[in-house]
This record gives structure tokens, C-alpha cells and sequence, in this order.
């Protein structure tokens, strides 16, 4: 009996520690509980604050596509790229009574998505997931939406996600829509002019007085039309008019990057284009290399 007791009490202190031991840790995870839902709703915090972070980058950067494809779009006659029908990366809208009407929207879009996945690749989400691919609607001519298939999502593994609907909407001006109608009626009114004139001078003249006229009409809206032409024939009756038409909005200027000049810069929105008649059948063209963003 004297051998056991000493077991007995050693199992009985074992016991209690074991019994101590629970209740400590009973109690521990009991407060640690407060703990780990902080962290948990920090971290989910967190989250959001980097969805909501990214959300406000994507806003700019969409409106800072618009501003840049509109210029550089303006910048080519309406084309974002230009393969042929061009001179000095400027595109002619007719030649020898040929049309080539661009198809502004089409072509705003398609730099709008380029310009703003540029912007997306460049910035660092902390590996948050964003959309790839990009739908590009301006098509009341005052809004800019930038949509996608797939959700703007941030998750941390085994803990939460976060996830939204990836569609930005800002409100854009339209300038380059207007300056796009005032140029083609522009161009109607050159083509006019030119089938009425009796040799280049008289051509000049009747562009010169086009354009003082343009200007008196669309000054009160601080629109600039200049119209100059050459002569790319030696003749005088029988001439080839190369005729440029640059038509600017000087109301308001766009922050943009000019890529003959590689500068940064606001700059005002400008059409440009070209339009080619005559009695002599010259033509003068030259390839254009791609914007690169």
C-alpha cells in the first residue's frame, strides 16, 4: 500500500495540471477569439480599401485614354492607325474625287482601349485581378464607359474575396465629335470650291476667303480653320492641289503625349486631313509608322 499511494498522488498532480492545463488553454482561445476576428476584419478591410484604391486609378486612367486617343485620333483625320492614303502621317479624305471618310467612333475606341491597357499594365494592384480585355462605349458622344466580362477581384487564400463589376463611367466633353461634323462639312465645301476654280490662283484665293469666312462663323466658339494649299504640278490651268485642312477646338486643352516631339504636354485637339484635286492626276504619299504607346 505504501508503493502506491506516491503514484496515486502522482497521478493525481498530473491530473490537476492536466486539468490547469485545459482551463488555460479554455481561456486563451477564448481571448484570442477578439483577436483573430480583428485581424480577420482588418485584412478584409484592407481589401476593400485596395479595391476602392484601384477603382479611383481606373476612373483617371480611363479619362485620362480619352483624352489622349482624342487627340491622337484628332491629330490623324479621325484614324488611330494609318497604313496608306496618307502624307506626313496625315490622311487624305479625298483624292481626285476617291473618299475616305474615317469612321471616328470605331477608330476613338479602338485608342481608347489601347491607351487604357497601357495604363492598367502599368500600375501595381498588389496582385489584385483586373480585367484583360476592355469594351469602350461612346456612343452619346458625353459619356465614356469602360467595361469588361470578367470583375475587378482582390482575395487573400483560405481567408475572403472581394470582387466588383468592372464598369467605369465619366463624363467626357465630345469636342473631337464636334470637330469631326464642322471638318466634314468643311471638306463638302473645299470640294466645291475647287471644281468651280479656274487655275490654282484662283483656287487659293477662294480658300483663302473660306477660311476668313469659317472663322468669322465659328470664332464665338473659339474654333481655329486654317486651309493652305500647293501646287504639286508646274502648272497653272492645269494644277494638282494638295489642299490641308487643320481645324482646332482652342476652348479647351488636353493633357496628351505627342509622339513626334516625345513630350508631355495640355495641348489643344486638332483635325487634320488632306484632301487632293485637280486637272492633273499627281499623287503624293508616304507610309505611316503606328502610334506605340
Amino acid at each position: 500500500m505504501k508503493g502506491i499511494a506516491p503514484i496515486i498522488i502522482g497521478l493525481f498532480i498530473i491530473g490537476v495540471a492536466a486539468v490547469a492545463e485545459t482551463a488555460y488553454l479554455t481561456s486563451f482561445i477564448s481571448q484570442s477569439q477578439p483577436i483573430i476576428r480583428t485581424v480577420r476584419e482588418t485584412e478584409i478591410i484592407r481589401g476593400i480599401n485596395r479595391l476602392e484604391f484601384a477603382k479611383q486609378y481606373l476612373l483617371k486612367a480611363a479619362l485620362y485614354s480619352y483624352y489622349q486617343a482624342s487627340f491622337d485620333v484628332a491629330q490623324r483625320g479621325g484614324y488611330f492607325e494609318l497604313v496608306s492614303n496618307s502624307y506626313s502621317c496625315v490622311p487624305y479624305w479625298n483624292i481626285y474625287s476617291q473618299e475616305f471618310s474615317p469612321d471616328l467612333q470605331a477608330n476613338l475606341k479602338s485608342a481608347i482601349s489601347s491607351v487604357f491597357t497601357k495604363y492598367v499594365a502599368a500600375a501595381d494592384f498588389e496582385s489584385m485581378e483586373i480585367p484583360s480585355s476592355f469594351i469602350v462605349d461612346v456612343s452619346n458622344h458625353q459619356t465614356l464607359t469602360i467595361s469588361s466580362a470578367d470583375t475587378l477581384k482582390v482575395a487573400k487564400e483560405d481567408f475572403y474575396t472581394a470582387e466588383e463589376i468592372f464598369s467605369f463611367s465619366q463624363n467626357v466633353d465630345g469636342k473631337i465629335f464636334n470637330l469631326f461634323t464642322i471638318s466634314k462639312s468643311t471638306e463638302e465645301v473645299v470640294l466645291d470650291l475647287e471644281k468651280t476654280a479656274s487655275s490654282f490662283s484662283d483656287l487659293q484665293n477662294k480658300l483663302s476667303l473660306l477660311q476668313e469666312a469659317l472663322n468669322a462663323n465659328y470664332g464665338s466658339q473659339n474654333i481655329r480653320i486654317t486651309i493652305s494649299v500647293v501646287n504639286l504640278a508646274p502648272d497653272e490651268l492645269n494644277y494638282a492641289a494638295r489642299i490641308l485642312v487643320l481645324i482646332s477646338d482652342n476652348s479647351i486643352k488636353y493633357p496628351s503625349y505627342d509622339f513626334a516631339t516625345k513630350t508631355f504636354a495640355e495641348r489643344y485637339v486638332t483635325f487634320n486631313f488632306y484632301v487632293l484635286e485637280g486637272k492633273a492626276n499627281i499623287q503624293q504619299t508616304n507610309d505611316c509608322e503606328n502610334i506605340s504607346y
